[in-house]
């Protein structure tokens, strides 16, 4: 695997945050989707690429679940 894609899909996620506005903070199922349309990959790819990033502490993710009914 090419590490341009790494740095595309690194540098595309920062020229989102960088950009204010309620679309800064790309949310995961939309980024996947645009991500793999627009670099031609897989969803499950552009998750995998997206978790070595995390790992690699070049970016921060956090999860956001639906909060408990009681």
């Amino acid at each position: 695997m090419s590490l341009t894609i790494f740095d595309d899909i690194y540098n595309e996620i920062r020229k989102r945050n960088i950009a204010g506005g309620y679309k800064s903070v790309p949310y995961s199922d939309e980024f996947v989707k645009y991500a793999a349309g627009y670099y031609g990959l897989s969803i499950d790819l552009v998750k995998r690429i997206i978790q070595i990033l995390v790992n690699a502490h070049k970016i921060f993710a956090i999860e956001i679940i639906a909060e408990d009914k009681i």
